[in-house]
């Protein structure tokens, strides 16, 4: 008989849930186009346009994340997949989304609420780039805009902006639970084991 697989605990299950929405929606294509108006002084303003947008649905990524899960607590001869192994993980689901949507996303992590003109700053990049960029991922919904109540200063008030809170955990700075190379060598090497991810849950 086959040997029993780890169970997946309830936090991990969670954490495999958001991870494989966020890697999902991190991946999706948003078409975007360029549009203007004219501002109270008479100056030309762009901004962008949502022309069209698709999320591939999360299960083949869910799939793909809870079987390295088990292979992880396998590995570490573990009855049960925690948030150990979820955090293992972290660098993984945040190379999945491309440079320019991880950049933003991680300067909003150190600073939540900040406005396009710091965020460009912060990253050095184009404001116009980092509009773009935050437009495609609120339309994923992946962060959030709002304004702040206590802006006392004339004039316009500038859009703030947010990660989602559950999106924000495969961002923060952690030192622990990374995976030694020795254990990554050896997932390589089960690739062609089959793991059923229909007892998993």
């Amino acid at each position: 008989s086959s040997a029993q697989l780890p169970i997946i605990n309830k936090n991990a299950k969670k954490w495999l849930n958001d991870a494989s929405e966020f890697v999902s929606k991190s991946r999706g294509i948003v078409i975007t186009e360029p549009a203007q108006f004219k501002n109270e002084k008479g100056d030309d303003v762009t901004y962008y346009e949502i022309k069209d947008m698709q999320i591939e649905e999360p299960w083949r990524a869910l799939n793909q994340l809870r079987n390295l899960a088990l292979a992880l607590a396998v590995l570490r001869k573990k009855e049960t997949v925690d948030l150990e192994e979820c955090k293992t993980m972290t660098i993984l689901i945040q190379s999945t989304a491309p440079v320019d949507r991880a950049e933003v996303m991680s300067s909003l992590i150190d600073q939540s609420g900040i406005s396009t003109r710091e965020i460009a700053e912060k990253i050095q990049k184009p404001s116009k780039t980092v509009q773009r960029n935050l437009k495609e991922l609120e339309a994923l919904g992946l962060i959030f805009r709002y304004h702040n109540d206590n802006f006392n200063s004339s004039g316009k008030q500038p859009w703030l902006y947010a990660i989602e809170n559950k999106f924000s955990q495969f961002f923060e700075k952690t030192k622990e639970n990374k995976a030694s190379t020795s254990e990554f060598v050896s997932l390589s090497a089960t690739d062609d084991t089959d793991i059923n991810s229909e007892d998993i849950y």
